[in-house]
């Protein structure tokens, strides 16, 4: 936009102008556009001609390696009919167009994506498809899972040929319908897959403000989103982007569990079975150990019995938490938000970010199983004579690694007013 006046490009080429003593560069417009395009060789667009056309000059761009990039990351709006693309090089050499179908590795992600975009029923165990919950009152989006199983795959196709997609979600946004980036999952890889997440609407401007410049990935602490105020809409949009990484995450690592269950703990001896009870020791809390109510000031009381399970490679993170109102609160019953973030603690105490904390895989309340869908807000009410409990379980991550729980809890009385308490 320039003088009020809003124009179809960016004036990368445009006319110098001097205002106020500053040097500035107003757009070329209207017949002065069109004949600055045919001397550079493009053709002229009619008013009601849409589209984006690129000319590089000069470059020694390679054109097979320039198709495959689109390839890769537009192929969800090519195949949608939203984007037809003409590759050229030189004045009348005509490149053939991109073909995603034709790209065995991402055949995969999509057949994931027709799983997104039909009624088409995914494969038993093969496929999953997973509409994620509304947050918040806005719904997020859809996750379809593909298992890459030597027995389905040909010679030609098989993951072991690739490595680049493999293992990983294609994050994409319903808008520009564009692959963000091909996201890792992380953790132990237990089951070759591909997978799509095809944001909904209700999504969009949140995941938009969380890229970068280049549009390369949905990061919850992106400058755009960064805001101290808890009740602000940065907030809340970065909360939502954090749910959706944390649930594709969680579902992903789900999914692949489910393929190649772990197999049963080995037997071990010796020094080596002495080794494993030294790393059980230094890398966490001690099972069973019960963290007494804290001497706060809010009307309610916590008591966390925290521990830690332990395969032969892998350990998780569990915990009861006990929660009542104090004898003198001033109201017998309150709803209540637990939130619970079980993070690993990398060298000289670094934390991972809150967007790789350890996701909850297994959620209790009072006994009753509760869908956590990789959120870590957990709603229940609390009582001023009995405890309510909420019981844990994190997903699996290296048992040399230690481990950590942060508890917070907030509930509201009758009157509307708050009280938190962090552990």
């Amino acid at each position: 936009m320039d003088d009020g006046r809003k124009y179809t490009g960016r004036a990368w080429f445009g006319t110098p102008e001097l205002e106020s003593g500053q040097e500035k560069c107003s757009p070329v417009v209207d017949e002065d556009a069109h004949d600055l395009a045919r001397q550079l060789g493009f053709i002229q667009r009619e008013r009601n001609d849409f589209g984006t056309s690129i000319m590089i000059v000069g470059s020694e761009i390679n054109m097979d390696k320039f198709r495959e990039a689109v390839e890769d990351y537009w192929w969800p709006r090519i195949l949608s009919d939203r984007l037809s693309v003409e590759l050229w090089e030189g004045n009348e050499r005509e490149l053939p167009p991109p073909e995603p179908r034709e790209r065995s590795e991402l055949k995969p992600y999509i057949s994931c994506h027709d799983l997104v975009e039909t009624d088409v029923s995914p494969k038993e165990r093969q496929q999953k498809r997973s509409s994620l919950k509304a947050w918040n009152g806005k719904k997020r989006g859809t996750l379809a899972l593909t298992a890459l199983l030597p027995d389905d795959l040909s010679e030609e196709d098989s993951p072991e040929n690739d490595t680049q997609f493999k293992n990983t979600v294609a994050l994409i946004r319903s808008g520009p319908l564009m692959v963000v980036e091909y996201f890792d999952t992380g953790g132990r890889q237990q089951g070759n897959f591909t997978g799509v997440f095809l944001s909904h609407p209700d999504s969009e401007h949140a995941l938009h403000l969380s890229e970068p410049p280049s549009h390369d990935a949905w990061n919850p602490n992106s400058r755009r989103l960064e805001n101290s105020n808890p009740d602000d809409t940065n907030a809340q949009n970065r909360k939502l982007v954090e749910s959706i990484i944390a649930s594709i995450k969680s579902l992903t690592r789900k999914f692949q569990k489910d393929l190649n269950p772990n197999p049963p703990p080995q037997t071990v001896g010796g020094t080596r079975r002495l080794e494993q009870i030294l790393a059980g020791v230094m890398s966490a809390k001690i099972p069973g150990h019960s963290t007494p109510p804290p001497l706060t000031d809010d009307p309610f009381q916590i008591r966390i019995n925290e521990g830690r399970t332990n395969t032969t490679m892998a350990s998780a993170v569990t915990a009861k938490i006990e929660i009542r109102l104090k004898d003198d609160a001033p109201f017998d019953n309150a709803p209540a938000i637990v939130s619970v973030r079980p993070t690993v603690v990398v060298d000289d105490d670094l934390r991972r970010t809150s967007s790789e904390r350890l996701i909850l895989s297994d959620v209790v309340v009072n006994g009753d199983r509760f869908d956590i869908d990789g959120d870590s807000d957990i709603p229940l009410s609390i009582y001023k004579h009995s405890s309510s409990t909420v019981e844990i379980e994190s997903e699996e991550f290296d048992r040399d690694m230690y481990a950590d729980l942060e508890v917070s809890v907030r509930i509201e009385n009758s009157n509307g007013q708050g009280a938190q308490d962090n552990s």
